[in-house]
């Protein structure tokens, strides 16, 4: 449920897939331009996401339930 898990770090991941790095600086650059290129929108939107969630997980004070 923590939006780094579902949202960021596949975001993060995804471009960097399959490339291998000289330098800690040549990662930093790269993590850099894929969170910019992520649109301010979307990290709100997965916030509002996530606080829908939560508050479903509370109104069901415990109870499980199968999706969101």
């Amino acid at each position: 449920m923590w939006p780094p898990d579902f949202f960021l770090f596949p975001r993060l991941k995804r471009p960097m897939k399959g490339k291998q790095f000289e330098t800690t600086e040549g990662i930093q650059a790269a993590c850099t331009a894929a969170l910019k290129a992520i649109p301010e929108n979307a990290f709100y939107d997965t916030f509002n996401a996530w606080k829908s969630r939560w508050q479903r997980c509370i109104d069901a004070e415990g109870a499980y339930f199968e999706s969101f």
